[in-house]
């Protein structure tokens, strides 16, 4: 784990070490492994290293070559390393950004072709003067960048560098309008200056020709040859469990989250059963005072502890743990602290209370690596699509092509947006583009939806020097799953008769009472009683907002909707029901999230 800078001088500037030390990365959480700045005449690269790995410390960066005089800036956790060792004939105990490196050299700009694992990196060829970089294939490693021909290019992986290089930023207002329909950029962020590098791309910068992008990786459909459902289930078998394997290379012991369901309790359980001779710890989050069914949904529990407890009965060496929101917490003070390191305002706020704790609880037991299930809905728990899912999605395409009030309406999703924008064009086009989705699977594993979103989360973990690995988004993992026919994933529209590929292909490793779950869990059910104690405190602070804040704010919420809440809902004395959760935890919560967002923005003085 690397907070890495990257700075290029287009316009003959010599590049000064101050320029470097101004910027430095510091966190409460973990000191440096080792820090370092490499500056030769316009280029400069500064490096605060986090030892993941027991490898990452025989390649300190900015690390060079010297028989090439390349140097890379990386920030990386490979999952392949034994296909590369083996291409490149290097050592086992190559550090992750030096097998990057040799891979460059062997294959130049298509070397990305033959990387897994999460990564982003900067190569510098002095020789050349020219400056390679590329993100992974789902770009959970972000890489943010600034360029402005013939003067410069910077980029790095958390956002608060661009606050102190950039000459100014301009508030790009078009990401708060798609942010309010929850629609989340590949490539904007909230300053028209900086960009995001998207998923499967790379760039090339020199100072001539200067930024030159491609896309190196799409999800692609091919053939499989597996003949019967159980070669399928046989072959997911042996994927998952390499892609869990790969992920256990760390410094200290694993932690992984386990909700009870079942994408975070087979990575649990396979990572467990493959460490059966070590401890593992295990996160669950529970709500405070609540037990059975829950409200909101049917078929949906305040928790799943229960099952919880059938994976540390059949896994003893997992040690764990229970989180317990504290209702004192104020989520937005807490959540505030992280502003200048990400590139939007935060959604999905309550979530981020046991989020952090699980870091924390991570870092207690001297880990440094969390195994989470985030992605599974999309590849190892897909539900599958038949003959009456696709009928469906035509009818309700074309019912929100016809009437896109259909799409903003349902659920109360969006009820906090002015009516003016709901009705304008620009947010009947993104009520289009949020909920007709037809090829929903290959969304949900390309990570066109939610790589846009996970770049506020990414600078998080690296805050806490905690990174986050999910299994159920592994490459090949991926690639599997978008081939594997629908009739493998479900053989009906009942419960148990879908999601088939974890339920079929993970007998025997997840246990029998997960499996045959038909109910969900709820996250964060009692997010309520943190409102009851800050509402009051929260009032206070939406309403005296930065003039330029509220402005932005209630052009695209119901400033009278908004407020009014506060009013009719004083103290939710009982868990709320479905309406009041999506009212208040849903679409309320994020219209705090931006408000105080730009507020911070604005009193700091970071937009022009």
């Amino acid at each position: 784990m690397n907070r890495l800078l990257v700075y290029f001088s287009l316009n003959q500037r010599i590049v000064n070490r101050q320029l470097f030390a101004s910027c430095a990365f510091q966190s409460p959480y973990w000191q440096a492994d080792h820090t370092d700045i490499y500056t030769e005449g316009s280029i400069g690269l500064s490096a605060t290293q986090r030892f993941i790995t027991p490898e990452c410390h025989n390649c300190l960066m900015p690390y060079q070559d010297y028989a090439s005089n390349l140097v890379i800036n990386a920030d990386v956790y490979l999952t392949n390393r034994d296909y590369l060792c083996q291409q490149l004939a290097m050592n086992v105990n190559v550090a992750d950004a030096g097998l990057i490196l040799q891979a460059y050299l062997k294959w130049g700009e298509k070397c990305t072709h033959h990387l897994a694992g999460e990564f982003c990196f900067v190569i510098w060829n002095p020789n050349s003067q020219e400056l390679f970089a590329a993100v992974d294939q789902f770009s959970r490693c972000p890489l943010f960048c600034a360029y402005s021909p013939n003067q410069s290019f910077i980029c790095a992986n958390e956002f608060s560098v661009f606050r102190h290089l950039c000459p100014h930023l301009t508030l790009n207002e078009q990401r708060f309008l798609e942010f309010a329909f929850e629609t989340f950029s590949l490539t904007e962020t909230s300053y028209k200056q900086v960009l995001k590098l998207s998923p499967g791309h790379q760039l090339i910068v020199t100072k001539d020709k200067g930024l030159v992008q491609s896309c190196y990786w799409q999800l692609k459909k091919q053939k499989l040859s597996y003949l019967s459902q159980e070669d399928y289930y046989v072959e997911f078998r042996q994927r998952f469990a390499r892609a869990v394997n790969v992920r256990l290379r760390g410094i200290g012991p694993i932690t992984t989250h386990i909700s009870g369901g079942l994408d975070s309790s087979a990575v649990t359980s396979q990572a467990a059963k493959i460490l059966e001779q070590q401890r593992i710890y295990g996160f669950t989050a529970m709500p405070k005072g609540l037990n059975g069914p829950s409200g909101v949904k049917p078929g949906w529990y305040y928790h799943e502890m229960p099952l919880v407890q059938s994976v540390l009965d059949a896994y003893p060496n997992i040690k764990h743990y229970t989180h317990i929101a504290l209702p004192t917490t104020d989520m937005f003070a807490k959540l505030k602290n992280f502003h200048p390191y990400i590139d939007q305002p935060i959604r999905n706020i309550t979530n981020f209370d046991w989020i952090l704790a699980s870091y924390e609880y991570a870092l207690a037991n001297g880990g440094r690596i969390i195994l989470t299930g985030d992605s599974g809905n999309g590849s190892i728990s897909w539900t599958g699509i038949n003959l009456r899912n696709i009928l469906g999605k035509c009818y309700r395409t074309l019912r929100i092509n016809l009437i896109p009030s259909s799409a903003i309406y349902k659920n109360n999703v969006f009820a906090d947006l002015n009516p003016e924008i709901i009705s304008s064009h620009g947010g009947k086009k993104l009520a289009r583009q949020r909920t007709i989705i037809w090829n929903q699977q290959a969304v949900l594993l390309s990570g066109s939806v939610n790589a846009g979103l996970k770049t506020t989360a990414y600078p998080l973990q690296l805050y806490y020097g905690v990174r986050s690995l999910d299994p159920t988004h592994d490459l090949e993992i991926v690639n599997f799953c978008y081939n594997v026919p629908q009739g493998v994933y479900c053989k009906g529209n009942a419960i148990l008769k879908r999601r088939l590929l974890v339920r079929e292909g993970l007998q025997g490793i997840v246990p029998k009472e997960i499996l045959t779950n038909p109910y969900r869990g709820e996250q964060s059910a009692d997010w309520y009683l943190q409102y009851n104690n800050n509402c009051k405190n929260w009032e206070d602070r939406i309403r005296y907002l930065h003039p330029q804040a509220q402005k932005i704010l209630w052009q695209y919420y119901d400033k009278e909707k908004m407020l009014a809440i506060f009013k009719d809902y004083p103290n939710i004395d009982t868990p709320p029901d479905k309406k009041t959760t999506y009212l208040i935890n849903a679409t309320f919560m994020r219209c705090l999230s931006v408000g105080f967002y730009l507020h911070d923005q604005y009193c700091q003085k970071i937009f022009s």
